[in-house]
């Protein structure tokens, strides 16, 4: 994914996603002189969501959208919070 694509997916603002791009707490390769974001790997590893809950959130097997959005956004918040007790 993109920078802004990220950006939309985690409802964050670009500069936010820039900070944690720069900062290295979202996993990034650098593609033609620019970011891309692989989704497996922000969920696994910025978000904390296992491949299996993944797979089921995409097929809506388990989650209303609302739900989906909700533990994206707990997570989300979870990872940011242990980020910063860490010190990175």
């Amino acid at each position: 994914m993109t920078v802004r694509e990220t950006s939309e997916y985690l409802r964050m603002p670009i500069p936010t996603v820039y900070y944690h791009v720069n900062k290295g707490t979202i996993p990034t390769i650098k593609i033609g002189g620019r970011w891309r974001i692989q989704r497996d790997r922000l969920d696994s590893e910025f978000l904390n969501i296992s491949p299996q809950e993944h797979s089921k959130q995409r097929e809506g097997k388990k989650y209303t959208d609302d739900e989906f959005i909700d533990s994206i956004v707990n997570k989300l918040v979870r990872a940011i919070e242990s980020k910063l007790r860490h010190g990175c």
